[in-house]
């Protein structure tokens, strides 16, 4: 896939059916990518060849709030990243293993910090978010695969976000709505971490079929990973000390190949379990309810579909996709989301990895905080949030063209309309422009 940022997941392999004829003990197939230098003295085919793929991304966003929002102003955000996967088949004869880590820096400022809009931000990485260090460890991890491919199993540091409630079409936007997990799954729950954010982890996953699986796993909630300190945001603090919970995530998924031209689609649906302790909005509000509970629950639906193929590649083609998320209102403060959207890549046959896409979001705040933001907002007291009037819902529009300028470098002009920025309807709709650089090193 031409446009997978690292804060994609699932990896490229999760994405197709299994192969017809499976080999005994397969493992996962790492892809080897063009970049801008190419290859100098061959050292990078040299450890492909033994089963080891490096990569180096660079990746700048310059932004600018043309009008609406709190103030017109213009950031830019750069990130670098360093991934290494190993097949350690080919590596040191272990059937079946892969391992996969990425590294990153991130460096700058993000529009969304002046323009008064948390909630959904206009960018698709928060600089803040990789802890001001030389290298955040985003995640490391070992993956081995067994029964004929069927069944694998993942341990190490890694988001839950990397393989639940996720698509690698995602990030072909720019925007945060759908960047690189649905907002409303990740936003403001350090239960459900997702890229470049991760945590001690454990996945399975079994092909009930060819091109059907189930998935679950087990996850730490750390109430250190969202703290104040720089090293606890690192990615290198591994310390047990402050689990405080774990969650506990199930998805099933359908792979369709349609036609004789293999129209993939991808359809799942999935249910998360948090077990830990949170703060209820409504024990806030009425006298007779819990101030806190045990739990935390989330659901997901999620659909992407090829209609038209223009070239042989998973994402080469015209594709709808369409998701919905409902959170466990009573203590979560993003509500719902619905998200439909559309790509259409190779439609230039002079340019056959080019891309053209839009999208549309609604986001809902939770009407548990909502109540408990109006009623404070009534009695003149300080609203819940951190915010300065009652929320209630945000609109989300992105159009953006994806385009190859010399091999290993694109570039990707993006524009986004919002209706009531961080869903508080006396902020001014917000018209944002985008431009994204991608430098594959």
């Amino acid at each position: 896939m031409i446009n997978s940022g690292l804060e994609l997941a699932p990896k490229l392999e999760y994405a197709k059916p299994l192969p017809k004829n499976l080999p005994f003990f397969p493992t996962g197939v790492l892809p080897r990518y063009q970049t801008f230098y190419g290859d100098p003295g061959h050292v990078r085919n040299f450890l492909a060849d033994k089963g080891i793929v490096t990569s180096i991304d660079y990746r700048s966003l310059i932004n600018g709030n043309v009008t609406g929002g709190i103030q017109r102003t213009s950031a830019v955000a750069n990130q670098i990243a360093l991934t290494v996967d190993i097949n350690w088949a080919k590596l040191l004869h272990i059937p079946g293993l892969t391992s996969y880590f990425a590294g990153i820096n991130r460096f700058g400022s993000n529009l969304s910090t002046h323009t008064g809009n948390s909630l959904v931000r206009a960018e698709n990485f928060l600089v803040s978010s990789s802890g001001d260090s030389p290298m955040h460890l985003a995640y490391a991890y070992f993956d081995e695969r067994f029964a004929h491919g069927r069944a694998s199993i993942a341990l190490g540091r890694f988001p839950v976000g990397m393989t639940f409630g996720s698509s690698p079409l995602n990030c072909n936007f720019v925007g945060n709505a759908l960047c690189g997990n649905v907002k409303a799954l990740t936003g403001k729950d350090i239960s459900y971490t997702v890229f470049p954010n991760s945590s001690w982890a454990s996945r399975f996953t079994f092909y009930l079929k060819r091109n059907m699986y189930i998935q679950s796993g087990l996850f730490s909630i750390d109430q250190t990973a969202d703290s104040g300190s720089l090293f606890d945001r690192t990615g290198w603090k591994w310390s047990t000390r402050h689990i405080t919970g774990w969650t506990s995530p199930f998805e099933i998924g359908y792979i369709p190949l349609i036609g004789a031209r293999q129209l993939i689609g991808h359809y799942k649906a999935g249910f998360s379990y948090a077990h830990a302790q949170y703060t209820t909005f409504d024990g806030q509000l009425y006298k007779n309810r819990p101030t806190s509970i045990g739990y935390k629950t989330k659901f997901w639906l999620m659909a992407d579909q090829m209609l038209l193929r223009q070239g042989s590649g998973l994402d080469t083609g015209l594709i709808v996709a369409a998701a919905f998320v409902r959170n466990q209102h009573d203590v979560s403060t993003y509500g719902d989301q619905a998200i439909i959207s559309v790509v259409d890549r190779g439609f230039w046959h002079q340019r056959p990895t080019d891309a053209l896409g839009f999208l549309v979001s609604t986001l809902w705040i939770s009407p548990n905080l909502s109540r408990l933001q109006k009623r404070q907002y009534k009695n003149g007291e300080r609203i819940s949030g951190g915010v300065t009037t009652p929320q209630n819902s945000e609109q989300n529009f992105e159009l953006f063209y994806d385009g190859l300028i010399v091999p290993g470098i694109r570039m990707e002009p993006d524009i986004q309309y919002i209706i009531h920025p961080n869903a508080q309807r006396s902020i001014p709709d917000s018209l944002v422009l985008n431009l994204m650089v991608r430098v594959y090193l």
